[in-house]
């Protein structure tokens, strides 16, 4: 066929596309050109207009920060709901608490606060041990008495090895001890006292 010649309704109908609507059999090349003045789309496969992404996306963009709001942990900020499981992994940048005693039971403390917090309780269980050993050697150590070889006692059957005796006592606050001890129970002066007018007592010290 010609340019120039006549072509019949079914000729034309097979080939050119209907303005009442149609479906292509092959591919479209608009060879830069636009499409305009489409509607929005209705059918998964419509075509969509700028406007119609547009809107789209902006819709999206609102659920998507949305969902991230309400999912992901704030940088500036934010209360956990659930555990946090670092699979091994270190917190690090911790803040230090100065003076400890700032320092509350609830938060995570780094690891030089810890080791700070640590080092001065061993420091003062070192101080109050050696405090208590100082005490008991104190206590348990032998004195010198200055009226003889006797050291001072604090019982009769004294921790010193020394054994103090008597044949008469004027009362339970008076007893033999007590005369190589500075003070009585009562906190009045040591001394060993007997029954008036009893020309027979007789005190012993022993150290076996």
């Amino acid at each position: 066929m010609n340019a120039q010649d006549a072509a019949t309704k079914s000729y034309v109908d097979t080939r050119a596309v209907s303005k009442t609507g149609d479906t292509m059999t092959g591919t479209l090349d608009m060879n830069g050109r636009a499409i305009t003045n489409l509607l929005d789309p209705s059918a998964a496969q419509g075509a969509a207009t700028k406007s119609y992404v547009d809107k789209q996306d902006s819709a999206q963009i609102i659920t998507l920060n949305s969902y991230v709001d309400t999912h992901a942990v704030s940088k500036s900020g934010d209360t956990m709901t659930g555990d946090l499981n670092m699979g091994g992994r270190m917190v690090k940048g911790l803040p230090v608490h100065y003076p400890p005693t700032t320092y509350l039971g609830s938060e995570a403390s780094s690891w030089s606060q810890v080791t700070q917090l640590v080092n001065a309780e061993v420091q003062n269980a070192i101080k109050i041990t050696k405090e208590l050993i100082t005490k008991e050697l104190i206590t348990n150590t032998p004195k010198k008495s200055y009226s003889g070889y006797v050291p001072i006692l604090e019982e009769n059957i004294s921790r010193t090895g020394f054994v103090a005796t008597a044949n008469a006592v004027t009362t339970d606050k008076f007893q033999a001890y007590g005369a190589f001890n500075n003070l009585n129970v009562d906190g009045s002066n040591g001394s060993w006292a007997t029954p008036a007018k009893n020309d027979g007592c007789k005190l012993n010290v022993l150290n076996p």
